[in-house]
């Protein structure tokens, strides 16, 4: 929507009303000098990511058919770290094709509990056979 020029503007002005710290101010100066504002989610998520394991703590995304209560939160953090040997912060998704239960992913690895993951495993197995 704006050019290159008027983008940096626009940053500095919305760093500056919501009063963000010089050196966050900069970061985002240099991100739209470079033309990159729309790879923003994809920077925060990795520095996301290189906090949580400074702190070491693990994290999670775990997808949802339904919304989940605090307590059944509570209950997959739980299970995780303890497989996990370490804390865990999840970050929780909606995703109705799930249909239902949950799928966990934890760095490379995905556990899935969901009825379309169960569903796809049968099917796999159907047509092998």
């Amino acid at each position: 929507l704006f050019s290159g020029e008027k983008q940096k503007d626009v940053v500095k002005d919305l760093t500056t009303k919501l009063k963000m710290s010089e050196a966050t101010q900069r970061t985002l100066q240099v991100i739209a000098e470079g033309k990159r504002l729309n790879a923003l989610p994809l920077i925060l998520d990795r520095l996301n990511v290189l906090m949580l394991e400074a702190a070491d703590v693990f994290p999670l995304k775990v997808d949802t058919a339904v919304s989940l209560s605090v307590d059944q939160r509570e209950k997959i953090e739980n299970k995780f770290s303890k497989l996990l040997g370490r804390k865990v912060q999840a970050n929780y998704n909606m995703d109705e094709k799930l249909i239902g239960g949950v799928r966990v992913t934890a760095g490379n690895r995905t556990f899935d509990g969901s009825l379309s993951g169960w569903l796809s495993a049968v099917q796999e197995e159907l047509v092998a056979n």
